[in-house]
């Protein structure tokens, strides 16, 4: 059974177990259940939602599904844990240290800042950037600053401490390309699925481009090296075995930018299932059917399957 509830990072967001997502999240979720076609089981697993939250199981368990079919409270709590925009800090430091590239931007363009002053300080040295909260839905949670924190913005900081107890702060980017390297992690392994090729504006997805991974490959490096991507590939295999094996079963997504400056290896790390996996499935399993052609369509759970 396969399960779309892209509500699930607006419920590990909040944290509570009986909470209920916005009317325009559920609504979403309704219109693009068709999204389902396209997500694959995980073997050996009776249940794949698009991710595992205390909501779901909540919701699962008064449907009478059995509690050993989903994970214990426990792996819950560790996919929570781990679904915070630090862990993408942790892998990105983990990276640059590997590979000792001028290609990779240095980790130090984002701070996890634990105060207010913390985070002033970033800001007026940096003369702007872009916060974030450690856990958010898709495009929510996060606020550009152009010069200093006016009253609006240190409100939203002290807010966002007191509930979740650090804001990420960063330089803003110029982004020349959005992409992001899909993996499984299964009881005992992890397996690389492909790329990703994605739009977002301010943060809110919009469409992914349908093409192989060779295409994908081939496009990345008019802004990386090769040898780069097979290797920062290597290491978050690494990095993913050793800090989720025996802990999470799913999919996971490593969302990349490659930017003027270098590339970052991992803005952004999704413990679930992405719209980056539902377009290489599209992509690998019905190109046939879709008359796909390399590069030359896009896949948004709004629009569907359309020609660019």
């Amino acid at each position: 059974m396969v399960i779309f509830n892209p509500q699930h990072d607006l419920c590990l967001a909040n944290g509570d177990v009986n909470y209920v997502p916005p009317v325009s999240a559920s609504k979403f979720a309704e219109q693009c259940r068709w999204i389902e076609k396209f997500m694959v089981p995980i073997k050996g697993e009776e249940i794949t939602p698009w991710g595992w939250n205390n909501c779901l199981k909540n919701k699962l368990l008064k449907q009478g599904i059995a509690e050993d079919k989903m994970p214990t409270a426990d792996q819950i709590d560790f996919i929570a844990t781990n679904s915070r925009r630090e862990f993408a800090l942790d892998l990105h430091n983990y990276i640059h240290t590997e590979l000792a590239s001028g290609e990779i931007v240095c980790p130090n363009y984002r701070v996890a800042a634990q105060t207010l002053g913390d985070v002033e300080e970033f800001i007026a040295k940096r003369g702007g950037g872009v916060l974030k909260a450690p856990l958010s839905g898709s495009g929510k949670g996060i606020r550009y600053v152009k010069r200093n924190l006016n009253s609006n913005d240190s409100g939203w900081v002290c807010r966002v401490l007191q509930k979740q107890g650090a804001v990420l702060v960063e330089e803003k980017k110029e982004i020349l390309r959005e992409c992001a390297m899909l993996f499984l992690c299964t009881k005992d392994r992890v397996e690389f699925k492909g790329y990703s090729l994605f739009d977002s504006i301010n943060g809110v997805y919009r469409a992914n481009v349908l093409a192989s991974n060779n295409y994908i490959e081939k496009v990345l490096e008019n802004y990386v090296f090769a040898s780069v991507l097979e290797r920062t590939r290597d290491c978050i295999i690494e990095f993913f075995i050793e800090k989720l094996v025996g802990n999470y079963v799913g999919y996971v997504g490593v969302d990349q930018m490659c930017c003027k400056d270098g590339f970052v290896c991992a803005s952004e790390i999704n413990l679930r299932m992405t719209m980056g996996h539902i377009a290489r499935n599209i992509y690998d399993l019905y190109a046939n059917e879709y008359n796909l052609v390399d590069g030359e369509f896009s896949f948004s759970p709004v629009d569907g399957i359309i020609r660019l």
